[in-house]
Parts: structure tokens; sequence; C-alpha cells
């Protein structure tokens, strides 16, 4: 346990600044340090021993960040319901509401059947604007794995949305 406190009062400062580059709020940082710190206390006061104490806290920070990251696209999933119900409008025709509403639901289906894996993928750097290395660093996957999830997402979306497609081309004809 000292050697834990030992060497999370010599890292403390990059660890923060690691979550600091990785979380939107610097209070939402500080807590997940200290979050961190506390599951390494109840592991070492349990009989884990951390051969390498480092390498274990920043694991668990890593695993803090995708954890607050999966919620922020639970999130996001609220906020499309928002956005469905919002394309439905007493200003458009009836006939117009229903295509809307179709649309919604369509890419609400579409994006639930993604791999949650691709589907984090795609929320992170669609929606949140993330760069493929901190996505690859949230999922623990090198970067190339990162995007071919997305394009892997992408793909499955075009193919999943096609009917949606030609019902739109229709409805413009």
């Amino acid at each position: 346990m000292q050697e834990l406190e030992r060497r999370y009062r010599e890292k403390r400062t990059g660890l923060l600044a690691f979550l600091n580059r990785r979380l939107p709020d610097g209070e939402e940082a500080e807590d997940t340090l200290q979050d961190v710190f506390l599951q390494g206390l109840e592991a070492a006061a349990g009989g884990t021993v951390l051969e390498d104490a480092v390498a274990w806290l920043f694991t668990v920070a890593r695993r803090r960040i995708a954890d607050a990251w999966r919620g922020r696209e639970r999130q996001s999933d609220a906020d499309l319901d928002d956005l469905a119900e919002s394309l439905v409008s007493d200003e458009l025709s009836p006939e117009d509401n229903l295509l809307a509403e179709e649309a919604a639901a369509a890419v609400r289906t579409a994006l639930a059947v993604l791999p949650p894996e691709q589907r984090e993928v795609l929320v992170l750097h669609v929606l949140e604007d993330l760069p493929f290395r901190e996505i690859a660093e949230i999922q623990g996957v090198s970067i190339n794995t990162a995007t071919a999830r997305k394009r892997y997402a992408l793909r499955t979306l075009r193919k999943e949305l096609s009917t949606l497609n030609e019902l739109l081309e229709e409805e413009a004809i």
C-alpha cells in the first residue's frame, strides 16, 4: 500500500494531465483521479499485489475514461430521440411528419444493429469530435483498429439505411 501511495504522489500530475486530455471537464478529471486512487487503495488493502503501480493506475484510469464516454454514448441516444422528436413539427404536412418519424426510427434501428465497439467509435468520432488517437487509447486498441471500426460502422449504416434512402428518393419524385 505504501508503494502505491508513493507512486501515486510521484505520478499524480501526469495522471491528472492524462485524464484532463481525455475528459471534457477538469472537475470530472479530478474526481476520476480520486476514484482511481481509492480503487488502488482498496485493491492493496484486499491483498492485491501491484507489481507495477504506475501501469495499474493508468490502466484503471483508461477504464474509467471509457466508462465515462460510454455514459455519454447513452446520452447521445437520448439526444437522438430528442432529434427524432424535433423532426416532427406542426409546420410539416402529415405526410412529411410520417416520413420524418420513419427516418428517425430507421436511424435508431440502424445504430442499434452496430456492435458496441463500432458504435462507440462512431459516437466518439462523429458526435464528440475526438481524434482517432484518443479513441484508440480509450478503447485500448490501435489507431488502425479504431479507424477500421468506424469504416465497418459506416458500411453497416449505409446497408441498413438503404431502404430509407429508396423511400426518400421515391418521395422526391
